[in-house]
């Protein structure tokens, strides 16, 4: 018995037994024309392959090859289906695996990005920049309340730094409980000078003073001096000997004010009188690491 002789070409169709076909084997028989039809295609495929696989250098290219030689399998023989569809399913996993590594060294590359930005500055610190924008991984200080599950880092250094009773109208410099539940309130520094905490340093009236907490502005002991002048409103007048207007100066209710006839002592509306006592100073935005 022998075999079919085979030529590896790409047949253009194959051949449908008529009817009226005789029955013929041997080389040249109508019996057996489809059979090499097929063999001489599934040659020049298997021969296809065989040369696209050898051009090849890496294992990649391989694949894609590879890929299109079953594609030309499936076009040309319907029985080959379902191999086609066991590789299609390998390729499918690999690409599967592929995706999942660079889910991966994505959410590493954004770890170590974070290591090395809390390395140079620790959750909780407190910045200041120019401009408006707070700059990315910082917040601004403004009281706003944000989610404890998605600052969870942030909220977990709250813990040590809540307004006493909740009281952040009183504790600006803290932070705040929010709905107790799902979000928290950041410091609101907007507007303020920050002051180092006196922490029992010194024994005056801000020795007792908690930290975060708000103080309202004041003015010191100080004295004028004139020669002669008088009161513009109604206060108790103290008599004097040496010509000073005294205000507070042993931090009891009242003013101490020498008598005089003539002129008058006020705070005028010029451009440098307002309601606060303030040096030159510039705007910046209070930021927090988070």
């Amino acid at each position: 018995m022998a075999n079919l002789l085979e030529n590896p070409l790409w047949e253009a169709g194959i051949y449908q037994l008529e009817e009226s076909d005789p029955v013929m084997g041997g080389e040249e028989g109508i019996d057996n024309l489809q059979a090499k039809q097929l063999a001489n295609r599934t040659g020049w495929l298997k021969q296809k392959h065989e040369e696209e696989a050898a051009k090849t250098a890496t294992h990649g290219q391989r694949l894609d090859r590879h890929h299109e030689a079953l594609r030309l399998f499936d076009q040309a023989l319907s029985n080959h289906g379902q191999t086609l569809q066991t590789h299609g399913e390998t390729l499918t996993q690999h690409g599967d695996t592929l995706a999942q590594h660079g889910t991966a060294i994505g959410s590493n590359t954004q770890k170590i990005n974070n290591l090395e930005s809390r390395a140079t500055m620790p959750v909780g610190a407190i910045m200041f920049f120019p401009g408006s924008t707070a700059p990315p991984g910082y917040l601004k200080m403004n009281g706003a309340t944000i989610s404890r599950a998605a600052y969870a880092d942030l909220w977990a250094f709250a813990q040590n730094a809540l307004a006493p009773g909740n009281d952040t109208a009183n504790y600006p410099g803290l932070f705040g409980e929010g709905d107790g539940v799902t979000t928290f309130k950041l410091p609101d520094t907007r507007g303020l000078f920050p002051r180092f905490w006196n922490d029992g340093a010194f024994g005056d009236e801000d020795y007792y003073r908690a930290a975060g907490s708000l103080q309202s502005g004041k003015v010191g002991y100080h004295g004028h001096s004139t020669t002669a002048m008088q009161l513009a409103i109604n206060l108790d007048v103290n008599v004097g000997t040496n010509g000073y207007l005294e205000e507070n100066k042993a931090d009891t209710p009242g003013w101490k004010v020498d008598y005089g006839s003539v002129g008058m002592l006020e705070s005028g509306n010029a451009a440098r009188a307002w309601g606060e006592n303030r040096p030159v100073n510039v705007a910046l935005l209070g930021c927090i690491k988070y």
